[in-house]
């Protein structure tokens, strides 16, 4: 009986770190800002946080109704209180392949 032909392992590659999404981290600090900057920089951070606690809010009475028209009603709140740009950011439901 001929003993079973062995397979080559594959060779392991070098570790490497993966980066972040781009755009999501600020890599520096803001310096030199005046009181004033400071308070509309807080203010910003303030209405925005406002409107995503929001968002979670709609986004977990939907409950399990997570699709394209229940996400495109909150992008278009979230658009008149704030920006498309900023309401783009809110998370979209999951694509499913067979809807």
């Amino acid at each position: 009986m001929s003993e079973p032909k062995k397979e080559q392992l594959r060779t392991i590659d070098d570790p490497f770190v993966a980066l972040g999404p781009p755009g999501v981290a600020i890599r520096d600090r803001l310096k030199h800002l005046t009181d004033g900057d400071e308070k509309v920089l807080r203010l910003v951070g303030e209405h925005l946080g406002s409107l995503a606690s929001g968002d979670l809010a709609a986004r977990c009475r939907d409950a399990g109704d997570h699709d394209n028209d229940t996400w495109a009603a909150r992008k278009q709140g979230l658009t008149a209180a704030s920006s498309s740009r900023w309401a783009g950011t809110s998370p979209k439901p999951p694509t499913i392949s067979g809807r």
